[in-house]
């Protein structure tokens, strides 16, 4: 889940990323996500583990375990798609965010339709749930 949210994030807002980039992401996504995974559940039945620093206490939640892997992924997004070629400018004014301003944002608008107050609680449920499921 983690690396194709980056995947969408970059995608959109910045102009460097490379179909390279996503594929290899993508790919590196699928091998890393199943080692981690089965080296957790080797962990968890008290097997042995074949990735030594995954057995740390703050890495045993598989969650934590999936950022491991998701900032592995995003390292290999960034690195491919700045060694491939760019895209094309045509290709780009429809897919990325060119000089995006939130100033519409910042007019009064009622309180139940400003954007910061669902980004909050969004941000404030994620956390929680986070919080609850890590325990």
């Amino acid at each position: 889940m983690i690396p194709f949210a980056a995947i969408f994030f970059l995608g959109v807002f910045w102009k460097r990323i490379t179909t390279a980039g996503v594929l290899s992401c993508v790919g590196t996504a699928l091998v890393s996500s199943s080692l981690f995974m089965w080296n957790s559940v080797q962990m968890a039945e008290g097997g042995a583990t074949f990735i030594p620093f995954m057995d740390n206490p703050v890495l045993k939640p598989f969650l934590h375990t999936a950022m491991v892997s998701g900032a592995v992924c995003v390292t290999v997004l960034v690195l491919v798609s700045l060694f491939t070629k760019q895209a094309s400018a045509e290709q780009l004014a429809t897919t990325t965010i060119q000089g995006a301003t939130f100033a519409e944002a910042d007019e009064q608008v009622a309180w139940y339709a400003n954007y910061k107050l669902w980004l909050a609680l969004a941000i404030a449920c994620a956390a929680g749930l986070w919080t609850w499921f890590s325990v």
